[in-house]
């Protein structure tokens, strides 16, 4: 097979070596870019794809474990406190000695790269395979849109690559505060005497600091004025640095088998976010793959690529996802300044949702013992979701919701047309610690959960109410919207409801969330009123507000209301109005708010997956100051104990999707 490999960066270069190694392939690279040419500084490796490499080239692999510099430490600078962590396995090495040694066994299998040499779509008749390892500017990606299905996703925040001349002990945060938002630098060492020194920040802070159409010199004086105290002295260096904005890219197809066929490798299928690892180790994890697929199927190429997509597309996405959690992070990192050290470095481990809090303890017991300290109300050695909580008058003896932890009961209807279905219970039956109210609203009227999700009533139906005159699907009947007279009633069953359950719970929940009556007033997708309940957020948790404050004027236990903080679909509450609702509550007597998503409409789309609602909790936790309750894929007590430990959650309903 005569391959063609667009782009000589490591991606392109190990995928060659690969392949003339495998024998009985002529391969030829083409790289716009002279030879050592990179802009790069270091890059890292975990153990894990270290010992993929040394199963795919185990002579190219002994070259690169000379070259590596290995770590087991993460420090964590804040300006107050500085905490290390332990066990954590990493390497990384020079960008620049990465090409050369690649390079070196590339001449060893006989492919000698043509450097400063385009290889343009138009340039690949005479080839059987083009193998575009370009980049994330892929002029072949760019050629068949149609084909790939790319999208790409800008991140909100600013940063810069820069060079540190001095080598760290391992990776590094740094956090500075500054009068114009927090810095923070992502850092790393890859060389005997030099580190890469990565500065984010908002765009906010960016602006307010004068930053924009500043110079590589100015940008690297700032940088040592800003990091002054965690440099002591030492330089920053650049190497065509500019402040950027990160792009995560994602294809829905790598390969295209018309014509001469071209398949995606490296950046130029997908990146992920560099808070969290390299891109330069996903690339050569697609090359290997690439070139184990194209082996396996010797006369099959479109056998051989669909292999190749199929194998890589799965981890790579899962690897996005956690990249995206982690940038996510750190772009609202400033919100987590006040939790202790332990619990702030604790949170920062767990960012992603790879590493658990059975992972830290496996690999730093003491930061655990330290967490479950800043946990427990005593500061006893303890386990972080099985210490006590008290809130208002209700003692919690763990920080587990569901079974085996704190008792709730089913949602009950404070009338008959709030049911949603026809044996939903409209009155308190049977001990529980705590107790839900709820009314249906516009997805009432249906039928039992076991007969499918939102059915309506074939027979025996009632009327639904809601904020506008909305169908929850294409079956149901629009709701009434509510009138004024409507308004009252509800306030009243709601009081009843709360009166009715004194006496048999410490704790009531008021449910404004998924889609329900209460839900329906407080989302910008369900509430098109034009009267007083309507518009803006304020004047849309006008009513849930109402029905909060008539409860507490008769209810003296603890009072919590779940609310969806997100609906997960276009057009939907934002971030900052979900902080501004649980801030509402809160001043209205609520002592817990449960973080709910979706559900608004029955188009939602949630990111299913363990704990995918925590940087949801986290965020209004830390901004509305009320305790959170949440649940979402966290089934276990590790869960439990990350939630808590990182302080992303007070309490955990276990069990829930």
């Amino acid at each position: 097979m005569k391959i063609a490999v667009v782009g000589g960066g490591p991606a392109g270069l190990y995928f060659s070596v690969l392949m003339a190694r495998s024998g009985g392939h002529h391969v030829e690279v083409f790289e716009r870019n002279p030879p050592n040419a990179t802009y790069g500084w270091g890059v890292v490796f975990s153990e894990g794809t270290l010992t993929e490499l040394a199963g795919g080239h185990g002579g190219l692999f002994e070259d690169l474990d000379k070259a590596l510099v290995r770590w087991s430490t993460i420090s964590i600078h804040r300006p107050e406190d500085t905490v290390r962590v332990t066990g954590q396995p990493f390497a990384a090495i020079d960008r620049k000695s990465l090409l050369s040694i690649l390079g070196r066994w590339a001449l060893l299998h006989g492919i000698s790269p043509n450097y400063e040499t385009e290889f343009q779509p138009g340039d690949e008749m005479g080839f059987d395979l083009v193998v575009a390892a370009d980049g994330i500017n892929s002029a072949w990606r760019r050629r068949f849109p149609e084909t790939f299905q790319s999208e790409e996703r800008v991140h909100p925040t600013r940063y810069i690559w820069l060079g540190l001349e001095q080598a760290l002990s391992g990776f590094t945060f740094v956090f500075e505060p500054t009068p114009a938002g927090l810095f923070q630098a992502h850092a790393y060492p890859y060389g005997p005497e030099e580190s890469t020194f990565i500065v984010e920040t908002t765009e906010e802070a960016f602006q307010a600091s004068e930053l924009a159409g500043a110079t590589e010199e100015q940008s690297l004086r700032f940088g040592e004025k800003l990091f002054a105290n965690f440099l002591a002295g030492a330089r920053l260096r650049s190497n065509r640095s500019q402040w950027l904005r990160f792009v995560t890219l994602r294809s829905q197809r790598w390969f295209r088998t018309e014509g001469v066929p071209v398949v995606l490798v490296g950046d130029a299928a997908h990146t992920a976010h560099f808070s969290i690892g390299s891109g330069t180790k996903l690339a050569m994890e697609d090359a290997a793959a690439l070139a184990d697929a194209l082996v396996s199927y010797p006369h099959d190429i479109t056998s051989a690529l669909v292999t190749y997509e199929v194998n890589r597309q799965p981890p790579v996405a899962r690897f996005q996802e956690a990249a995206l959690d982690s940038a996510r992070y750190f772009e609202r990192v400033s919100n987590l300044m006040e939790l202790p050290a332990s619990t702030f470095a604790f949170n920062l481990l767990t960012r992603s949702g790879r590493v658990s809090y059975l992972d830290v303890e496996r690999s730093d017991p003491g930061l655990v013992a330290e967490v479950g300290r800043s946990a427990s109300p005593d500061r006893r050695l303890a386990v972080p979701a099985l210490t006590p909580l008290t809130l208002g008058g209700t003692l919690f003896r763990t920080r587990l919701v569901g079974p085996g932890g704190f008792a709730l009961s089913e949602p009950i209807a404070v009338s008959l047309d709030g049911r949603r279905f026809p044996l939903q219970p409209t009155k308190v039956d049977g001990d529980w610690e705590g107790i839900v109210l709820t009314h249906a609203g516009p997805r009432a009227s249906c039928r039992p959960p076991e007969s499918g999700l939102d059915r309506p009533l074939l027979t025996g139906g009632w009327e639904t109410i809601a904020a506008s005159p909305i169908s929850y699907t294409a079956l149901h009947s629009a709701s009434r919207p509510l009138t004024s007279g409507d308004i009252e009633r509800v306030i009243g069953d709601f009081v009843e409801g709360a009166r009715g359950a004194a006496g048999n719970a410490t704790l009531l929940v008021i449910d404004a969330a998924q889609g329900n009556l209460l839900a329906s007033f407080i989302s910008p997708l369900t509430n098109h009123r034009d009267d007083e309940y309507g518009g803006s957020i304020g004047a849309r948790l006008r009513f849930p507000l109402a029905v909060i404050s008539a409860v507490r004027d008769v209810w003296d236990g603890t009072l919590a209301v779940r609310f969806s903080a997100s609906d997960f679909a276009r057009g939907g509450i934002s971030e900052d109005d979900a902080v501004h609702v649980a801030r509402a509550f809160a001043a209205h007597g609520v002592e817990l708010v449960e973080v709910c998503g979706g559900g608004a409409v029955a188009e939602y789309e949630p990111p299913y997956r363990r704990g995918y609602l925590l940087p949801l909790a986290s965020t209004i936790r830390l901004r509305a100051k009320v305790p959170v309750l949440v649940g979402g894929g966290l089934n276990t007590l590790d869960d439990a104990n990350t939630a808590v430990g990182s302080g992303r959650a007070d309490l955990v309903r276990v069990g829930t999707v």
